[in-house]
């Protein structure tokens, strides 16, 4: 994960939330194209939670607060078209094994819901930790519970890709001793954050720790 600067919402959003009896799932076309395109501007075309590269073809909408449960209902707000509460997602699938919102919609984590952590909110990204083996961790114990059994971030698929991504930073960052070029370091690092790669979150936590 990475911190997200929440933009303003799009102007078709903002219109349509003022029709009477305006529901998120009878948004007009147009008005989630605008969101589409302006979730993924503000996250750098990344997943919220997985930090995947994701475009257009493969997102999908969601909602931090579940519409089932932030509805207006039983002394909740009503934030199904609350733009704070909209993130772009991946679609969560990898074989058999499902992350991130999918994941979080299956019915065996309901009972950790609604989710805590949350990507918009600084002091929650300054719990995540990255390591060498690809897992991804916080020193909050109820996040790290959330990123286990709710986001399933730890599965094998995320944690190799990650791990590979890792490794790749650290085998270049070698000079001739094979010692680690902090310089070389900071600069491969800030490449990749420039071009927003995948795993740009891993990237700014490794350039952090390791190369100043």
């Amino acid at each position: 994960m990475r911190w997200i600067n929440k933009s303003n919402p799009p102007n078709s959003l903002q219109l349509y939330k003022k029709q009477v009896g305006a529901i998120y799932k009878d948004i007009d076309s147009n008005v989630k194209d605008d969101l589409e395109k302006t979730l993924l501007e503000e996250q750098d075309n990344l997943c919220a939670y997985c930090q995947q590269k994701i475009n257009q073809n493969n997102m999908q909408v969601e909602h931090h607060c579940e519409q089932s449960i932030c509805n207006g209902t039983n002394g909740q707000p009503d934030r199904r078209l609350d733009y704070t509460n909209l993130l772009a997602v991946c679609q969560g699938k990898s074989g058999t094994d499902l992350h991130c919102d999918s994941k979080k919609a299956t019915d065996e984590v309901r009972k950790y819901l609604p989710m805590e952590i949350l990507p918009t909110i600084k002091e929650h990204i300054a719990t995540i930790i990255y390591s060498g083996s690809g897992k991804l961790s916080s020193s909050n114990s109820e996040f790290q519970e959330e990123i286990e059994n709710v986001l399933n971030l730890n599965l094998d698929y995320l944690k190799s890709l990650r791990k590979e991504r890792w490794n790749g930073i650290f085998k270049f960052s070698m000079n001739a001793k094979k010692k680690i070029n902090t310089k070389k370091m900071q600069r491969l690092l800030e490449k990749e954050i420039d071009k927003k790669s995948a795993f740009t979150g891993m990237f700014e936590y490794m350039l952090d720790r390791y190369s100043k």
